[in-house]
């Protein structure tokens, strides 16, 4: 009887141990949200009609996005959209997960970076570049395309901090691409998704 009780104590001690607390926000928002918000609205927002617009092919990313907007603040609309252009172009016809929201920052500046980098730390710059790249980038190492350079620029200087070499292609569009040195920096940042992380997710 005293070694049943005992275990008995031993396990329910545990089990208070492991029990998440209710309070504790990590458990229902994603680490550092200012900043992943900022990462997917500067690779594929677009604001109109006084709302900020995403969305994304993949529904883990798009949700990703929607709980942390609403970490800070946002009132977000979820829902799906066909994908008529890749359907169009003979592809498997598919959808987009959208996601409308109100309640955050009206602009967002693609010629410089969306924060202050000497207030960010490295953790803040990691979740802002993951989901930038989630959008933007490829498993051959590209990272960023755009038709303004301003717009490589800064993700270059963010990425600098951070560790990693890129180099610029292209002059109309240019492209960032990360130096395939620097990939298992890059894989080990926050992703939800690695379908486009170059060299995919590190094993």
């Amino acid at each position: 009887m005293i070694r049943i009780s005992l275990t008995l104590l031993l396990a329910l001690r545990s089990v208070v141990a492991a029990a998440p607390d209710s309070n504790d926000a990590l458990t229902t928002a994603p680490l550092h949200a200012r900043y992943v918000v900022l990462g997917y609205l500067w690779s594929d927002g677009h604001f109109s009609e006084g709302k900020w617009h995403f969305r994304n092919r993949n529904k883990v990313i798009a949700d990703h996005f929607a709980a942390a907007a609403e970490a800070i603040g946002g009132k977000v609309t979820r829902g799906t959209k066909a994908d008529t252009k890749s359907a169009a172009k003979g592809a498997t016809k598919g959808v987009f997960y959208t996601v409308q929201a109100t309640g955050l920052p009206e602009s967002v500046p693609l010629d410089r970076a969306p924060f202050d980098v000497e207030k960010a730390t490295p953790d803040d710059i990691r979740a802002f570049c993951a989901a930038v790249i989630e959008g933007e980038g490829s498993k051959e190492g590209m990272v960023l395309d755009d038709p303004d350079r301003r717009h490589a620029e800064a993700m270059a200087d963010l990425l600098k901090r951070l560790g990693v070499e890129t180099r610029i292609e292209g002059a109309k569009f240019v492209r960032l691409y990360a130096e395939e040195a620097s990939w298992p920096i890059i894989q080990s940042f926050p992703f939800v998704a690695y379908g486009r992380v170059p060299g995919g997710k590190r094993r």
